[in-house]
């Protein structure tokens, strides 16, 4: 029985269409697999980007926490110097117009006073310096918080 040149020709086209198809379904293999690093690559890029944006993120905040910590204890020191000083002058000068001609009783009294004054002092000096204690731990809380960041 001879072949018919049709169904040859129709054997050839099936043969040819299947090599395509496999070759077809290679280069799709291919193609995703290349996406697949290309994605993976873009993903590490944009890892590596994020965490030096972190980092330098960390590094201004904590060095913009350390100046504004830095000018909260110069402020408390100049205040707590100044009240110091004021305190001291008024002190003086309260006591040397007192000073002039007193008698035992009015020195008892002045003693008594000066007495009153240094607990006074020490008092605003304490409440000055718990002040500077909340806010330092105030500022130490906040950068643990941007350290954990």
């Amino acid at each position: 029985m001879p072949l018919d040149i049709d169904y040859g020709n129709d054997i050839v086209d099936r043969h040819l269409e299947r090599e395509r198809a496999a070759e077809l379904e290679r280069d799709m293999k291919r193609l995703e697999e290349e996406k697949r690093y290309e994605i993976r690559d873009v993903e590490t890029d944009i890892e590596r980007a994020v965490k030096a944006n972190l980092e330098a993120f960390k590094v201004v905040i904590t060095k913009m926490l350390e100046e504004a910590i830095g000018a909260v204890k110069r402020d408390m020191a100049s205040r707590f110097e100044r009240l110091t000083t004021k305190l001291e002058i008024d002190l003086a000068e309260e006591f040397v117009a007192r000073d002039n001609d007193l008698s035992k009783k009015e020195k008892r009294a002045r003693l008594d006073l000066e007495r009153t004054l240094r607990v006074k002092i020490d008092k605003d000096v304490t409440a000055a310096v718990k002040s500077e204690v909340e806010s330092t731990k105030a500022w130490t809380s906040l950068e643990a918080e941007v350290q954990e960041l």
